[in-house]
């Protein structure tokens, strides 16, 4: 893996973290008054990152399953577009190709 790959994981990582961390404290946290989280905050923070994380997880899934198929539907459509391409110009007489 090259090193611009590995730094756009990291970033996406941080991105993910970042907002879990977010969505969830500021969910869950309800009570600044105390200097570690309730019993009840510590629940509702676990209960938060864990279907974030599942919810991830099910996105992830999701989205291996259908690449290779959009990934297919972009070849076609590529493949498309260059034998149009190349009708047009096999369609013209020689002269009009050599003015061009």
């Amino acid at each position: 893996m090259d090193e611009s790959s590995q730094l756009r994981n990291i970033k996406d990582f941080l991105i993910i973290y970042n907002s879990l961390t977010e969505r969830c404290f500021t969910r869950c946290v309800t009570n600044m008054n105390h200097r570690y989280p309730t019993k009840d905050e510590t629940s509702c923070i676990h209960n938060c990152a864990e279907r974030f994380q599942k919810g991830n997880q099910r996105f992830m899934k999701q989205f291996m399953k259908m690449t290779p198929e959009m990934v297919q539907r972009r070849n076609e459509d590529a493949m498309k577009q260059a034998n149009k391409y190349n009708d047009v110009i096999i369609d013209k007489p020689d002269d009009v190709i050599a003015q061009n």
